[in-house]
């Protein structure tokens, strides 16, 4: 069943990296998740799980360019949630900072 979950993750991973996707930053964080519990990928040539990731955290970085600030915080907190389950490091401490200076809430 596991291997089963993994490959189903890895087609709806790639379709909606393909696609320009309507999935959720938490829906993005829990395919990465059901990839990593089974730790096999099914390509040989796919980037190793840790670049992967990073996907996460380059929609975090958009979004906040675009100035979609709600949106950014979807995509760091999905980058936090994967880097936690999965035990991945997903820096996300500068997006947050560059968010709060956008948004005008960080410390100065």
């Amino acid at each position: 069943y596991a291997r089963c979950a993994s490959r189903l993750a890895e087609l709806r991973l790639k379709a909606a990296e393909k696609q320009g996707s309507s999935l959720r930053p938490a829906d993005f964080a829990q395919l990465f998740i059901r990839i990593h519990r089974v730790g096999e990928q099914s390509n040989s040539e796919a980037l190793p799980f840790g670049q992967r990731v990073m996907l996460l955290r380059s929609r975090a970085q958009a979004a906040l360019a675009a100035g979609k600030f709600e949106e950014a915080v979807e995509w760091c907190n999905a980058c936090e949630t994967v880097g936690r389950a999965c035990q991945v490091s997903v820096p996300v401490a500068r997006l947050r900072l560059d968010l709060a200076k956008k948004e005008g809430t960080d410390l100065r």
